[in-house]
C-alpha cells in the first residue's frame, strides 16, 4: 500500500541526508575560531592602555573627566562659549563664561561649581593639540558655544608617582583615561 500516510524508512532517511547536507560548521572549527580570536583579544587588550579607575589620581581623572564634559553640556545649552582655569596652588579647576560681563553672584546658575583634585594629586603638565604644553602655573582650556573643548592630554601624577593621561577629545566633552605618560606625538585627536 502506497498511500500518503505510509512512511518508508528509505524515504526518511533521504530526506534527512538532503537537510543535512554539508551546511554546518563541525565543532573542530568552532573551537579554532574561538582559540584565535582569544589570542588575538590577549595581545590586543593591553595595547589599548585603556585602564578601570580605582586609585586616588584614578578618582581625579574619572572626577575631571565628568566635569569637562559637564561644562561641555553647559556650554552646548547655554549656546555660550566657556573657559576652563586651573590654578596649581589651590589644584582647583573653575569653569566661567567667555567674553562676558558677569558677576558669580548674580550668575552662579551660569556654571559649574569648582573642582578641587586631592592634595595627593597634582597635575604634571597639559598638552594642548594646538598650543604647547604648559608645565608649571596656571591654564585655561577653551570651550566654544556648541560645547566642543579644546583638544588636548592631561597628565595627572599622585604621590607615589602613579600616572595617569586624560586626552580631552574636542567632541562634545569626551575624554579617555589612559594609563602612564602619553604625549601628543602617540595620540592622535582626528
Amino acid at each position: 500500500m502506497t498511500g500518503s500516510n505510509s512512511n518508508t524508512p528509505v524515504a526518511f532517511s533521504s530526506v534527512y541526508a538532503t537537510v543535512k547536507g554539508d551546511q554546518a560548521f563541525t565543532l573542530v572549527e568552532l573551537i579554532v575560531v574561538i582559540v584565535v580570536l582569544s589570542i588575538t583579544v590577549f595581545f590586543v587588550m593591553p595595547q589599548l592602555g585603556y585602564v578601570v579607575p580605582t586609585g586616588s589620581v584614578q578618582k581625579a581623572a574619572r572626577q575631571l573627566s565628568a566635569y569637562f564634559s559637564q561644562a561641555s553640556r553647559l556650554a552646548q545649552k547655554q549656546s555660550r562659549p566657556f573657559t576652563i582655569h586651573y590654578t596649581p596652588s589651590s589644584h582647583t579647576f573653575t569653569l566661567e563664561p567667555t567674553g562676558l560681563e558677569w558677576r558669580a553672584d548674580v550668575d552662579e546658575e551660569l556654571t559649574l561649581p569648582q573642582l578641587t583634585l586631592k592634595q595627593d594629586v597634582v597635575v604634571k603638565d597639559v598638552q594642548l593639540y594646538n598650543g604647547g604644553i604648559f608645565s608649571t602655573g596656571t591654564f585655561s582650556l577653551h570651550i566654544d558655544k556648541h560645547g566642543y573643548l579644546q583638544p588636548a592630554l592631561v597628565h595627572l601624577q599622585d604621590g607615589s608617582g602613579s600616572e595617569l593621561t586624560l586626552q580631552i577629545e574636542p567632541f562634545l566633552g569626551a575624554s579617555n583615561i589612559m594609563k602612564g605618560y602619553v604625549s601628543l606625538s602617540e595620540e592622535l585627536f582626528y
